[in-house]
């Protein structure tokens, strides 16, 4: 019984090649944007933090951080806001200090694209999770924060100009399971206040 003649093998087409190619190249890339992409997010908001002039007193620091890019919220993980031991620039009216600690802050609604591109936080929810809220007040008035100084005839040299607080808005700001820690040394007073919850709309 003669054997029936094997057929020939078809050729692999070139066109489906280069196919396989391009979306093998879009797949290890889509891996690597994802993979890096809560790095990418932490420079930034690293960066839009130290821009500002809160960061020449003030030092942030968080563990981790999640993104979920289609609701535009960001998970910090054990995040701190610190008074810097040594300030980077001196303001002599700060009498003042806070400091916070929170096992989770939840920003919602964040503009992604401008966080990314111009280093500038904009957001309408935050929600913070047993965070620790430590007030060192001295003074009659208590200052924490610097703030523009709006008397200065001097212009600041570009490269040392940094964003000074402005206003902004909220949709809603929530505490949960907050404690509160205030020493007054002006008026020789100490107060704890635990578990307590703040839910602030508009």
């Amino acid at each position: 019984m003669n054997a029936e003649p094997t057929a020939s093998k078809k050729k692999w087409p070139v066109w489906r090649t280069i196919v396989l190619a391009i979306l093998a190249v879009l797949i290890l890339a889509t891996i690597y944007v994802y993979r890096n992409f809560n790095n990418i997010l932490s420079k930034a908001l690293y960066t839009s933090f130290n821009e500002s002039v809160i960061s020449d007193v003030y030092e942030l620091k968080f563990e981790d951080l999640q993104v979920n890019p289609f609701t535009g919220s960001i998970r910090v993980f054990n995040a701190t806001f610190l008074p810097r031991e040594k300030p980077l620039k001196e303001y002599l009216y700060i009498n003042s200090s806070l400091s916070l600690k929170t096992e989770t802050l939840l920003l919602e609604e964040v503009d992604i694209r401008t966080l990314l591109r111009e280093n500038r936080l904009i957001l309408n929810n935050v929600y913070i999770a047993k965070p620790e809220i430590e007030f060192l007040l001295n003074g009659t008035r208590h200052l924490m924060l610097p703030f523009k100084d709006t008397t200065a005839t001097e212009p600041i040299a570009s490269e040392d100009k940094k964003r000074p607080i402005e206003s902004f808005t909220l949709r809603k700001f929530h505490l949960e399971d907050a404690s509160f820690h205030s020493i007054n040394s002006n008026k020789e007073r100490e107060f704890r206040i635990t578990d307590l919850s703040i839910l602030v709309h508009d």
